[in-house]
């Protein structure tokens, strides 16, 4: 069998090859310094860049969580202000309804609690239309609309308000599948044991009209 020859040109084109190689490997090199990365593209190892895709696409998902809880939480915290507001006026409302139901007390001064307690039917309507961030709290997913609507007199007093928001709650997604309610709706808080607006007005009503009856 004859050996094979090697000419100057194979010698030549196989040294020029090797160099290529070498240049393309520095390359790479030198965008792994300048980046910062080792894998720049899927090419460049197809197994470490899905690891980096499914680990970016992970943070991003805890950041959008992250920004869920910030964006929910002071929703929730002017919630649970208000609801207690609305308690403090309910425990003075009972108060100031025991006084007046009390025989003993001349009609002036059932004249000057329901006075009171028109002001605290006032500051009760205002923490059922509370705005947090340009939002109403109370009107379950209707939040850019007033959710309780009152009507008034001639002398501007409320003679009865109205619930217009609706009944459904807004969740927004913490965690993989968990959702969570960040609103409680204005039905819930203020009209399942019954209207309470209602009644601060009767109760004004009555004081007025001495119905010691009625209030007791």
């Amino acid at each position: 069998m004859g050996g094979i020859r090697i000419t100057q040109g194979i010698m030549v084109n196989q040294v020029l090859k090797n160099l290529n190689v070498q240049q393309l490997r520095i390359l790479d090199l030198q965008e792994q310094l300048s980046t910062g990365l080792r894998v720049n593209r899927p090419s460049d190892d197809p197994l470490a860049a899905r690891r980096g895709i499914n680990a970016r696409s992970r943070v991003q998902a805890n950041e959008q969580f992250l920004v869920n809880i910030s964006t929910s939480s002071p929703f929730l915290t002017e919630t649970e202000s208000s609801v207690l507001t609305a308690v403090e006026i309910f425990h003075r409302v009972n108060e100031l309804t025991l006084q007046g139901a009390n025989g003993t007390n001349a009609q002036l001064q059932r004249d000057q609690i329901s006075i009171e307690i028109d002001n605290l039917l006032e500051g009760l309507l205002e923490q059922a239309n509370h705005l947090t961030n340009g939002r109403y709290i109370f009107g379950g997913t209707r939040t850019l609309d007033v959710p309780f609507v009152e009507t008034r007199n001639a002398q501007g007093e409320i003679t009865a308000v109205a619930y217009v928001g609706n009944g459904e709650h807004i969740q927004t997604e913490i965690s993989d599948g968990v959702r969570l309610d960040i609103n409680e709706t204005g039905s819930d808080v203020f009209l399942a044991g019954g209207d309470v607006f209602q009644t601060l007005i009767d109760i004004r009503e009555n004081l007025r009209a001495g119905n010691v009856t009625a209030l007791t």
